[in-house]
Order: structure tokens, then C-alpha cells, then sequence
């Protein structure tokens, strides 16, 4: 009897003390230990198969110091992994760090066990760096995590991922941002490698590292339904905007970051296709890669299988690069699917495949958006359609493109000023892939009235809706009678000038936008002045003489008219009407040698045709001008 009770005394004084170590509660599923400072967090090290809530906001910024100087230790490590439950409560944990380069299995939690639940988890501003099997939440799971994310810079060397290094377990409605980076292989923006089943998560970081680099995931072989990603992916082989290399099932998931890979295997979606599965899902992003290259697949091999997708990015590389899928062998097939994306390759590139040696059924290509007449460009085209753009968009595609099933798979919308490509009844786009006609770009780069700008600028802007594509005008006068580059047909918003430009110049630019619908308005005139060579000092370069249009021209009331001098002179600049009256006189004095500028106002005259006319020293020039009121 005296050893019963001695025995109930010590259990109790031990959960006693377990008590005073947490703000409250007994450490039962039904009475969790109630977490509110970094010390608590980390004292669940000790008690990991217990059950915890997060009470409050914790600030992990003194994570460092935690355990002597040797920082924070992940929960649950070692041959002691954490079987309890632990709920955020949808609480911060902000400013974590934790540093162990050379230890494998590093995260806020180490190894979690089949039957652990970690939930309502939100990591913010977190550091996590490990060597294998690294994670902003967990190392290596095979329980269940909801409703958590991760936003910081997590790194590693092999099986690295934002919220989970390595899992087996269930992944539910969860979400990363921030970058993910390794040397090494199996990267993802969400999970490094996993076998397990993920659903409704997504990742918004950027991501990078060596071979089988996703977006989400860097290796599957399990399933991934309902997720997307965002963020730009890096890597050297098998890199993909959603999944690296995938022997897994992929359904009403997709893509839209920029994905550039350096070796082969890159697709918008997968990288390899490994005989995965995948169904109603997407890609949209940018793509670029030397070999096996493609808008949704950079290679399928084995019995891999893909249907109801489509592929809208643009795809560049060198050899096998098709809009849709790059390379297809074995026993892969691809059914009731499509691309859209532009196509730039050397050799076996196609609209929709490079190089197929395995079936295609049900599917076809824009033509006319790809930039390319020929679907395959090594191979038999059975299966595969070519049709233009007006073709595969709005009700016209219903009737085009009559092999998918308009009534439970794919669905477009038609209406005034829009019309979209097919999309996907149960992944829809948001917005759906919409042609519209295009607005009014806004300028960016170099600013207006820029100075010291280089000889071989590269101009950027804001994009002008989807299916866009973009003329560029740079001249040497504001009306654009002179112009230095005339380009159409440009794909992205930035352009790199082919040429170089005079120094000491001023210039104006402009762009518009192109599709299907129309061509949009001009957008404003942007000018610049390029800069002096290299070890010029301002003034040493003379100025030749030019009279420039006048802009806007024609006008109402007012209109700018500039000129420049080699040398100082006495400078008239004179408005006259069609039988050669002087109206007025702009400039009657000494002008140093450079640019200078003059303002016409003709409010009070009647429309017509006036001439002006300058004279410097021994140069003479006459220009004509409209009033339009």
C-alpha cells in the first residue's frame, strides 16, 4: 500500500513539474500543454510524444542562444521521434533560426512518426540551413500536417523543401514562400521527396538547385491533387514547375512560374515523367533549356501517361523542344490534350512535340501562336491536329477541336472584346486563358527623360493582358518619321536592343500590344539622352545640325519644335503660313552649340498647313507642320 501510494505521489509530482514547464494544461489530447514563449517550444524536445497548443505569438528571434549557444534542436531527432499532435493555432512563430550545416533531418520539428498530427502551423521570417532531409517545418515526416506554412529561406544539401524535407505522411491545404536552395539534388519549393499524398497546397517560393528541382516537389512518387506554384524554379536536370522527376499520380494541379534548367529534362509542369500519371492540369509559365524541353513535359518515358491538359508558355532551347512535351518514348501517351505557347529551337522542335517516338491521341497545336507549321519535329504526327488561333478559341474551338469533351472536361468563354482558349471545368483558370483586346502598356525602363543611358539599352515594360505579343518603335524625333528600330513580334516585356545607338543622343520610344482581337493604342512617348563614350568630358563632341519634326503633330493649340546647333550662332526660327508670311518669330538670338527647344501656340489661327524654318550660321532647314482644330 505505502509503495502504491509512493508511486501515485511521484507521477503526480512529475506531471506537476511537466506543468510548470508549459502555461497550462496536462499534455492529453483533450487537455494539450499550452506553448505561449520560444522556451516552451523548444522544452516539447523533451516530451514528444505529449500534445500541444500554441497560445500566443512567438518571437524566435533568441533562437540562437537557446541550449547553451548551440541553438535551437529540432523536435524530435535522433531514435526519439515526435508521435504527439501539436496545433498553431494559427498563431506566428516569427524570426526561427536554425543553423546545423552539417546534421541531417533539420526543421521546427526533426522526424515526425506515423499518427502524429501537426496543424494551423504559420512559420514567419524563418531561417532553417541542414544537410539532408531539411525542412522550414519538419525534416522527415510520416504523419499528418494541415492548414501550416512556412515564408523564409530554407537550404540544404539533398532532399530540401520549404515546409518538408522528406515525406511519406499527408499534406494538407499547406503553403510555402520564400526561396529554397541547395547544391544538391531533390529540391522543391513545398517537399523535397515524397511518397506520401499532398492535397490543396501550394508554393510561392523560388527555388534552385541541381537535379530533380520543382516547384512543389523536387522527387514524387506519390499523389499531388489540387496544388499549384508560382515561383521562378532553377536547376540543372529534370526541373519542373510543379515536380522535378514524378513516378507519381498529378491531377488539377498546375504552373505558372518561370522555369530554366541547364542540362535537360525542364518542362513547365514536370521535368520527367517517369510513368506518372497526370490528368486536368496545366502549365503557363516561360521555359528555357538546352535539351528536352517542354511548355508542360520536358521528357516522358516509361508508361507515363498524360490527359486533359494543356501547355500555354513559351518554350526555348536547343534540341528537343516541343510546346507540349519535349521528348516522348516507351509506352507514354498523351490524349485530349493541347499547346499554345511560342516554340524557338534548333533541331527536333515541334509546335506541340520534338521528338516523338511514343503515341499522341486526340490532341493538337496553335499553328499560328507557336510559331511553328509542324507539330512533331521528329516523328509521326498521328494523333495531332494544327489549327490557328481563331481556330482554338471561343465557340469555334467547341466545333475545331471536337475530339475533348466540351461537356464535362473542358469549357471557353465568348464575349464582347474577349474570347478564350479552352480551359479546364475542374481546374479553371483564374483568370481563364483570355485573349482581350490589348490596353495600353505603361513604360518602365529606361524612365522618360532619362540621361547617361548605355548604347545598347534594354527596354522594359508592363505586360498587356495574356496572349500578347508587342511592337516597338525607338526614333530619333517625337513623331516617329525617323525612326532607328521598327521591331513586332517581340513575346516578352523587356527588349534588348540588336544594336547600338549614337552616344550623346536624345531618343524616343514607344510600344503597343498585338493579338488576335486588334492592335492596341501606343503607349506614351518615352525619350532618353545615351551617354558619352568612355573618358569623354561633356561638350567635346560636337552636335550636328538638326531641325526635328515637330511633336504632336498635328496639334491643337501648342507643338514643341527642337533643334540643335555644332556651334554657337545667332539662331532665327521662324513660322510661316503657305504663301510665306511670317506668322511668328521663336527664336531671334546667340544659342550656344547643343539641343534647344521651342514652343509653337497657335490658338489663335485657323487650321492648316504652316511651315517653320530655322537658320544657324551656314545651316538652313525648313519643316512642315499641321494645325488640326
Amino acid at each position: 500500500m505505502t509503495q502504491l501510494v509512493l508511486s501515485i505521489l511521484i507521477i503526480g509530482f512529475a506531471n506537476f513539474a511537466d506543468q510548470g514547464q508549459f502555461s497550462g494544461g496536462s499534455g492529453t489530447i483533450m487537455d494539450p500543454y499550452e506553448i505561449a514563449t520560444l522556451e516552451q517550444l523548444q522544452e516539447i524536445h523533451n516530451h514528444t510524444s505529449e500534445h500541444f497548443i500554441q497560445i500566443s505569438d512567438i518571437d524566435a528571434s533568441d533562437a540562437d542562444n537557446l541550449n547553451e549557444g548551440h541553438g535551437f534542436i529540432p523536435i524530435g531527432n535522433g531514435k526519439d521521434l515526435f508521435t504527439g499532435t501539436f496545433d498553431g493555432n494559427n498563431f506566428h512563430i516569427s524570426n526561427l533560426s536554425i543553423h546545423r550545416e552539417k546534421e541531417d533531418t533539420v526543421g521546427l520539428f526533426g522526424k515526425v512518426d506515423k499518427g502524429a498530427v501537426i496543424k494551423n502551423v504559420t512559420l514567419v521570417e524563418v531561417t532553417v540551413e541542414g544537410n539532408n532531409r531539411v525542412g522550414g517545418l519538419i525534416g522527415s515526416n510520416q504523419g499528418e500536417v494541415q492548414n501550416s506554412s512556412v515564408e523564409g529561406n530554407i537550404s540544404g544539401n539533398h532532399s530540401v523543401g520549404g515546409l518538408i524535407g522528406s515525406n511519406s505522411g499527408t499534406i494538407q491545404a499547406s503553403c510555402t514562400r520564400g526561396r529554397v536552395i541547395s547544391h544538391g539534388d531533390w529540391v522543391g519549393g513545398l517537399i523535397g521527396s515524397n511518397s506520401g499524398a499532398i492535397y490543396d497546397s501550394c508554393s510561392e517560393a523560388d527555388v534552385s538547385g541541381n537535379d530533380a528541382i520543382g516547384g512543389l516537389i523536387g522527387i514524387n512518387s506519390g499523389a499531388v491533387h489540387d496544388s499549384y506554384t508560382t515561383g521562378q524554379v532553377q536547376g540543372s536536370a529534370g526541373v519542373g514547375g510543379l515536380i522535378g522527376s514524378n513516378e507519381g499520380d498529378i491531377q488539377d494541379s498546375y504552373a505558372e512560374g518561370e522555369i530554366t534548367g541547364f542540362s535537360f529534362f525542364i518542362g513547365g509542369l514536370i521535368g520527367r515523367n517517369r510513368g506518372g500519371d497526370v490528368r486536368n492540369s496545366y502549365a503557363l509559365g516561360y521555359i528555357m533549356g538546352p535539351s528536352e524541353v517542354g511548355g508542360l513535359i520536358g521528357t516522358g518515358t516509361g508508361n507515363s501517361a498524360v490527359s486533359n491538359s494543356y501547355a500555354l508558355g513559351n518554350v526555348y532551347g536547343r534540341r528537343e523542344i516541343g510546346g507540349f512535351i519535349g521528348l516522348m518514348e516507351g509506352n507514354s501517351i498523351v490524349s485530349n490534350s493541347y499547346s499554345a505557347g511560342y516554340v524557338s529551337g534548333r533541331s527536333n522542335v515541334g509546335g506541340f512535340a520534338g521528338l516523338k517516338e511514343a503515341a499522341i491521341a486526340s490532341s493538337y497545336w496553335d499553328m499560328i501562336s507557336s510559331g511553328q507549321s509542324n507539330g512533331i519535329g521528329t516523328g509521326d504526327s498521328d494523333g495531332l491536329t494544327g489549327l490557328i488561333t481563331e481556330e482554338m478559341t471561343g465557340d469555334t474551338a467547341v466545333h475545331s477541336m471536337n475530339e475533348i469533351d466540351f461537356n464535362d472536361v473542358w469549357i471557353v468563354v465568348e464575349g464582347s472584346g474577349h474570347v478564350s482558349y479552352p480551359f479546364l471545368q475542374s481546374n479553371q483558370q483564374d483568370p481563364p486563358p483570355l485573349f482581350v483586346f490589348p490596353p495600353v502598356v505603361e513604360l518602365l525602363m529606361p524612365e522618360d527623360k532619362a540621361g547617361h543611358v548605355e548604347i545598347a539599352p534594354v527596354f522594359k515594360w508592363t505586360k498587356a493582358g495574356t496572349f500578347v505579343t508587342y511592337q516597338f518603335q525607338i526614333a530619333t524625333d517625337s513623331d516617329f518619321q525617323e525612326r532607328v528600330a521598327d521591331s513586332a513580334g517581340i513575346r516578352k516585356t523587356e527588349f534588348h536592343f540588336p544594336d547600338s545607338l549614337d552616344h550623346s543622343m536624345i531618343y524616343f520610344w514607344r510600344i503597343r500590344g498585338v493579338n488576335i482581337l486588334g492592335t492596341g493604342d501606343w503607349s506614351d512617348v518615352y525619350s532618353f539622352t545615351t551617354a558619352l563614350p568612355a573618358g569623354v568630358e561633356p561638350g567635346t563632341i560636337p552636335v550636328p545640325f538638326t531641325l526635328k519634326q515637330n511633336y504632336p503633330n498635328p496639334f491643337n493649340p501648342a507643338t514643341l519644335i527642337r533643334f540643335a546647333i555644332p556651334e554657337p550662332a545667332h539662331v532665327q526660327l521662324v513660322v510661316y503660313n503657305t504663301i510665306g508670311q511670317r506668322i511668328t518669330t521663336l527664336v531671334d538670338d546667340i544659342r550656344s552649340e547643343g539641343w534647344h527647344e521651342a514652343t509653337f501656340d497657335a490658338a489663335g489661327l485657323s487650321s492648316g498647313l504652316y511651315l517653320y524654318r530655322i537658320e544657324a550660321g551656314v545651316h538652313a532647314e525648313t519643316r512642315h507642320m499641321m494645325l488640326l482644330k
